[in-house]
């Protein structure tokens, strides 16, 4: 009794209403399946271009940490290599006072050269600890602090260590 209300109510139907009653859920169906389309695409898009975006960013931190390596590198292996520097802390001070003068300078022109070297606290047993600063407000701790804070006889005896001994 049901199936025949039904289909005398969709017989009874104008021809314009049975068109919207089969085109409507087509065009709805064609609509989503459109838009899930769309959406996947504009996501996988987005998704590889960020991708992108963070390789090359990844790429740049990459190159300015390998140059701030580098330039440590450098000014170690030049201060390591400066026979004044070498000179001063295996000596005392007292005895070649120009020493200090010609290390002062050597450290100034790094300073100023190098735009990531700021400081420079240089200990020894011989002298007082001498700070080299390019922003002019710190403070180092003195030598017999740090012989006991940082254990330095252990880092002296250290053989994977280098030193200037």
């Amino acid at each position: 009794m049901k199936a025949t209300r039904i289909n005398h109510w969709y017989l009874n139907m104008p021809i314009r209403n049975k068109l919207l009653l089969w085109f409507v859920p087509l065009l709805v169906m064609t609509v989503v399946c459109t838009g899930v389309y769309a959406y996947s695409v504009a996501a996988n898009e987005i998704v590889g271009k960020v991708r992108l975006e963070e390789t090359g960013t990844a790429r740049q931190a990459i190159v300015h940490l390998d140059y701030f390596a580098q330039d440590a590198i450098g000014i170690s292996n030049f201060l390591y290599l400066t026979p004044e520097i070498q000179a001063m802390l295996s000596s005392d001070l007292g005895e070649y006072p120009f020493l200090l003068r010609d290390v002062t300078q050597t450290i100034n022109h790094l300073m100023v050269t190098k735009p990531y070297f700021q400081f420079l606290t240089i200990y020894s047993p011989h002298f007082p600890t001498i700070q080299f600063n390019n922003k002019g407000l710190s403070a180092a701790i003195p030598f017999e602090e740090y012989r006991n804070k940082f254990h330095y006889s252990n880092i002296l005896r250290d053989p994977v260590i280098e030193h200037w001994s």
